[in-house]
């Protein structure tokens, strides 16, 4: 149907949503996979953007997407960076910043819990860098 790129029949199921970001459609994984440096592994075996750090931290899959996809605005065109999502004292407005992910659509419930698990793992992060610091085996993209 074309849907996400989604061309084959099976593709809607085969690249369902997966991970903290729920990425969805084979037009996704491809991109992401390549985004990741994993050339088509993601297309191959779909079910492996739902890897995190329990089957092994190379594949922590999940986080990488995550951070990748909000760092280079892979989900809607927005990225943490965008001013309108840092405040005047350089910390980030996750209530705002959900736009990154997705927007409109969310309820304000739902866009309230999404801040408090940005700022959550905004303080355990900057323990790891002075400048907002991330899970090991990625890039700080404040730092690079």
């Amino acid at each position: 149907d074309g849907i996400l790129g989604n061309t084959n029949p099976g593709d809607g199921y085969r690249y369902m949503g997966r991970g903290f970001i729920h990425l969805t459609g084979r037009e996704n994984y491809s991109k992401m996979s390549l985004a990741l440096g994993l050339g088509t592994e993601l297309v191959d075996y779909p079910a492996r953007a739902a890897y995190g750090l329990k089957a092994s931290p190379n594949y922590d899959y999940v986080t990488k997407i995550a951070v990748t996809g909000m760092a280079n605005g892979s989900f809607t065109g927005y990225r943490l960076s965008n001013p309108e999502f840092v405040k005047a004292d350089g910390s980030y407005d996750f209530y705002e910043a959900r736009a990154i992910i997705n927007w409109p659509g969310a309820t304000a419930g739902a866009t309230q819990k999404a801040a408090n698990l940005g700022e959550g793992f905004s303080n355990i992060l900057s323990q790891h860098c002075p400048q907002g610091g991330v899970s090991s085996g990625l890039t700080c993209v404040t730092c690079q």
